[in-house]
């Protein structure tokens, strides 16, 4: 099961969690809504996020995004068993912003 790090900062109606490093981030253990991901800086080659519906396993899969490229990815969805972001690949770990509800 996924540790769950200190609270997302909350704006608004949405949280947002910054992640800069290829690792396994829990990010909620509920029902909720995923608004957007943001490359804000590219991965080295090969570098990806999956986003998972769950909070204790790899399924089911919401994306799996290449984060080689810097953009912002609306998404605009609801996950009904958790959130888990999973960043892994290239040497160089990309720079990104999920936000959600």
């Amino acid at each position: 099961m996924p540790e769950f790090p200190l609270p997302p900062v909350q704006i608004g109606g949405f949280k947002y969690a910054h992640i800069n490093t290829n690792t396994l981030t829990g990010l909620s253990s509920m029902m909720g809504h995923l608004h957007a991901i943001v490359i804000n800086t590219a991965g080295a080659a090969g570098n990806t996020c999956k986003v998972v519906d769950s909070a204790t396993a790899a399924v089911p899969v919401i994306a799996v995004i290449d984060t080689t490229v810097m953009r912002t990815l609306t998404y605009n969805t609801t996950f009904r068993n958790g959130l888990i972001i999973i960043t892994a690949g290239g040497v160089t770990a990309a720079d990104i912003t999920v936000v959600y509800q």
